[in-house]
């Protein structure tokens, strides 16, 4: 529980650029707090690392580090985008309890997001969830297929645009 904790305070303090404009909460802090979360518990979990559970943070750390980029450099190059994301209507400031709700939520968000691999590195890196020992090449296969596909489909449509 206190794991989770402190993921949450990683994800607030990453997602608190939110109270420069509102839309951060959603974008940018969302893309740099999954990567902060994966070198959060890169650095909580280091003793019960694997080969699966690093290479799934690192895939979380590239996917965060790319989404907070492209959408960081979308907001600096598109002048259109900019009218949207400033423009009338969206740069006024909202009631501070609908941002604390908004920040708290969104925090939540990205644990909840992260969570499954915080379990698998609190339970330790030999144990499945029937407290059976699961055979080293069936979990290396299993869950690291789709975010892999995942980084490398947005990858590219990064680069197509």
């Amino acid at each position: 529980m206190i794991d989770l904790l402190i993921l949450f305070a990683v994800a607030m303090a990453v997602s608190a650029i939110g109270w420069k404009y509102f839309v951060y909460f959603f974008s940018l802090g969302y893309g740099y707090g999954i990567a902060a979360l994966a070198v959060a518990m890169c650095v909580m979990y280091h003793a019960n690392l694997t080969v699966p559970t690093m290479a799934m943070l690192v895939l979380l750390f590239i996917f965060g580090v790319r989404l907070g980029t492209y959408l960081l450099v979308r907001e600096r190059k598109a002048a259109g985008y900019r009218k949207i994301l400033y423009g009338e209507g969206h740069s006024e400031k909202k009631p501070a309890g609908v941002m604390i709700m908004i920040w708290l939520f969104c925090a939540l968000l990205y644990v909840a997001q992260v969570s499954p691999v915080a379990f698998r590195l609190a339970n330790g890196p030999r144990v499945s969830a029937t407290r059976r020992r699961v055979p080293p090449r069936k979990r290396t296969r299993s869950g690291l297929w789709i975010p892999v596909c995942t980084v490398l489909s947005a990858a590219r449509t990064t680069w197509a645009k």
